[in-house]
């Protein structure tokens, strides 16, 4: 993974769970469809790294800005090596409220809607493209505070993107993102 994304990350990185400000780090596997013209559908999954900042409205309501280096991915179809690398810039109201405890441990859960600039780069056969878009952002997830700063997150998130240079196709990234949130 290249640092300079990573660096980036830890600087846009929001998600708050609490009534403080708060990071999130988290490991994302993301999952694409690609369907291009002619209902050719192409399955993949990529691996990357993500970092959330959370800014509080109040204990159940934050807005949240990220960063999501979703990876990339390639295939081979019809012989044709295919290589699709993506990150995504989002901002979304975040609303958490608690569900219980495991153990002694409180447990909430969370839901989330906004918006999504996803940038994508796609290499066909050694010619690359470069596409960008804004698109729908929502997902919900659970977490396990171990105390009131620091918690163990899963969340599900989904986004509607399309990608436009010389051929056209949705991507869609879904992901499912295993991180750690600390408030401050």
């Amino acid at each position: 993974m290249k640092i300079k994304y990573l660096l980036l990350a830890a600087l846009l990185g929001f998600t708050s769970m609490a009534n403080a400000v708060s990071l999130n780090l988290s490991y994302v596997k993301a999952e694409y469809d690609y369907t291009f013209p002619a209902n050719i559908v192409l399955d993949d999954s990529s691996s990357g790294l993500g970092v959330t900042l959370g800014l509080p409205i109040n204990s159940h309501w934050a807005v949240d800005v990220g960063y999501t280096d979703l990876g990339s991915a390639a295939q081979t179809f019809l012989g044709v090596p295919t290589e699709f690398e993506s990150t995504m810039l989002s901002v979304a109201l975040h609303g958490n409220t608690h569900a219980g405890t495991i153990a002694t441990y409180p447990v909430k859960i969370h839901g989330f809607i906004g918006a999504a600039q996803g940038k994508a780069d796609l290499t066909i056969n050694g010619v690359s493209l470069s596409s960008n878009d804004i698109g729908l952002y929502y997902g919900g997830g659970f977490s396990l505070w171990f105390n009131p700063n620091n918690a163990l997150t899963l969340m599900l998130k989904d986004s509607d993107l399309t990608f436009e240079n010389n051929v056209m196709f949705d991507y869609d990234p879904k992901t499912i993102e295993v991180g750690w949130t600390h408030n401050f």
